[in-house]
C-alpha cells in the first residue's frame, strides 16, 4: 500500500493552522510525507489577518441547509470541521482527544457502554447552550440518514445514545472495547438551527453558493484562533484555483497536484508537504480462484517494485507501508511483515502453485495464461494513478503475468 495524498487532511490542516501556528508567506497546501518537511524554527503567530480558500466542489448539492452530516467530498468535510465540532477528535497520530466530550470512562454496569461527559456552558454559534440532548438528537438524525451520511460507518459500531442529564451521555457499543469510541467523531448539529450553525472555532457570517465567509468564534470553549476571517470563493476545479492563486485573488490552496513545488518562491509563496491519512490501495478481486490464495497475493507484492513508484510515479511524495495503518499513527508496528521487492521470491511462489513461463515470457496456469484487469481512476488534473497502474502492469509483466489498465473517470 502506498500512503499518499489527497485533498480532505490538506483542507483539515487549516484548522490547525487557524487555530495555532501561521507561517510566513501565502501557502500552497499539498499532501506530502511529514519526513520531506525541511525542519524550520517555529513562527510566532499573530493574531489577525484572514484566508482565501477555494470553496470545496458539490458542497450544498443535495444539502441546501450545509447538514455536515451528509456531506459529499472530503473537501466539505474540512470546511465542516472549523464550524462543527464532534464528541470526540482524533489527532495526527490517530489518537482519541477531547473535544466536546471532556472525558469518559467505562461504564461500570455494561461492558459495551461508556460514559460521555460534555464540557459545560459550551455555546452553540446561535447562543444556546450544547446540551446532551443534542448529541442525541445528532445521532437520531445520523441513524435516519443511514448510508446516506459520511458517518454512517459510526451505526455499525453505536447501538444507543441515551441521555443521562443535561451534560452527560451513556453511549451503548455494539461491541466492547476501547476502538469502537472512533465512532463519535461525527459532527454534533443543533436541532431546529439556521445551517451553519455549529460550535467550532469559526461561525459563518456569509453564506451563499459563490462565497462563505467564517468569522473567529469569540465565545469558543477553547482558545480562539489567531486568524480572523476565513473566506472560501467557488472555483470550477482545482487546476482553476490555482490560477487564481496565482493571480493572487486566493492565498491557500489545498491540491494533491504532484508537480505543485514549481508554486515555491522564497519569501512569498510557501509549499507545505503533509502526511495524510488517505492510502493508495490494490484492492483484489476474491471471486477469482486462483487471484483468492494468499500465496499468489503475496507473490504480487514480492513483484512490485513500490521504491520505483513512489519515486518515478508519486515523486517521491508517498510512503510505503504493509498494513492499513498510516506510518505516522501511534498504532503502526515498523516490525510487522513487509514484503520486499525481490523477483526471485515471487517466481518461486508462482512456480510452487503450479503455474509455468512460456517461451514468449508469459505465465499460464492449467495452459491458460495469467491475465488480470486493473481497474483505476483519473481525472485529467490528477494523471498519477493511471501512471501508477501503467508500471505496475509493467512490474508485474517481469513475472510472466499480463495486466491489463482500466482508466475511469473519477467523480465528485
Amino acid at each position: 500500500m502506498l500512503k499518499a495524498g489527497a485533498v480532505l487532511l490538506a483542507v483539515l490542516v487549516l484548522f490547525c493552522t487557524a487555530c495555532g501556528k501561521r507561517g510566513s508567506g501565502d501557502a500552497i497546501q499539498t499532501n506530502l510525507p511529514q519526513s520531506a518537511v525541511p525542519q524550520t524554527s517555529e513562527p510566532v503567530p499573530q493574531q489577525g489577518g484572514s484566508l482565501k480558500l477555494p470553496m470545496p466542489r458539490n458542497l450544498n448539492k443535495d444539502n441546501l441547509n450545509y447538514n455536515p452530516l451528509i456531506a459529499t467530498t472530503e473537501e466539505a468535510l474540512g470546511l465542516y470541521s472549523l464550524v462543527f465540532e464532534s464528541l470526540i477528535g482524533i489527532d495526527e497520530s490517530n489518537r482519541l482527544i477531547p473535544s466536546l466530550a471532556i472525558n469518559w470512562s467505562a461504564d461500570e454496569e455494561n461492558a459495551n457502554s461508556w460514559i460521555i461527559n460534555l464540557r459545560e456552558n459550551v455555546k452553540w454559534h446561535s447562543g444556546d447552550i450544547l446540551t446532551a440532548g443534542d448529541v442525541v438528537y445528532t445521532f437520531n438524525q445520523l441513524y435516519t440518514l443511514g448510508s446516506e451520511s459520511y458517518y454512517a460507518s459510526a451505526l455499525s459500531s453505536i447501538n444507543r445514545i441515551e441521555m443521562i442529564d443535561a451534560t452527560t451521555l451513556r453511549v451503548t457499543m455494539n461491541s466492547a472495547g476501547i476502538g469502537e469510541l472512533y465512532s463519535l467523531s461525527f459532527p454534533i448539529i443543533h436541532e431546529n438551527a439556521e445551517p451553519f450553525t455549529g460550535t467550532g472555532a469559526y461561525r459563518a457570517s456569509y453564506v451563499s453558493n459563490t462565497k462563505i465567509t467564517l468569522k473567529s468564534n469569540e465565545e469558543w470553549w477553547d482558545r480562539p484562533p489567531y486568524i480572523d476571517t476565513v473566506e472560501f470563493h467557488a472555483r470550477e476545479s482545482n487546476a482553476t484555483a490555482l490560477a487564481s492563486y496565482g493571480a493572487g485573488q486566493l492565498n491557500f490552496v489545498p491540491t494533491a497536484l504532484l508537480t505543485v513545488g514549481q508554486y515555491s518562491e522564497a519569501g512569498k509563496t510557501v509549499v507545505t508537504d503533509m502526511m495524510t491519512q488517505n492510502m493508495e490501495v490494490m484492492l483484489v478481486n476474491h471471486n477469482r480462484a486462483f487471484v483468492s490464495r494468499v500465496e499468489f497475493r503475496r507473490a504480487i507484492a514480492h513483484a512490485l517494485n513500490r521504491t520505483k513508484l513512489i519515486t518515478n510515479a508519486y515523486m517521491n511524495r508517498a510512503r510505503a507501508a504493509d498494513v492499513p495503518v498510516p506510518p505516522d499513527s501511534w498504532l503502526y508496528n515498523s516490525n510487522a511483515v513487509q514484503y520486499d521487492f525481490n523477483l526471485n521470491s515471487a517466481n518461486a511462489i508462482l512456480d510452487e502453485l503450479g503455474s509455468r513461463v512460456g517461451a514468449d515470457g508469459r505465465r499460464t496456469l492449467n495452459g491458460s495464461p495469467i491475465e488480470l484487469t486493473l481497474l483505476t481512476s483519473g481525472t485529467t488534473e490528477n494523471t498519477v494513478r493511471s501512471e501508477a497502474a501503467g508500471m505496475i502492469a509493467e512490474q508485474l509483466a517481469a513475472i510472466g503475468i499480463t495486466v491489463n489498465v482500466v482508466t475511469a473517470a473519477h467523480s465528485y
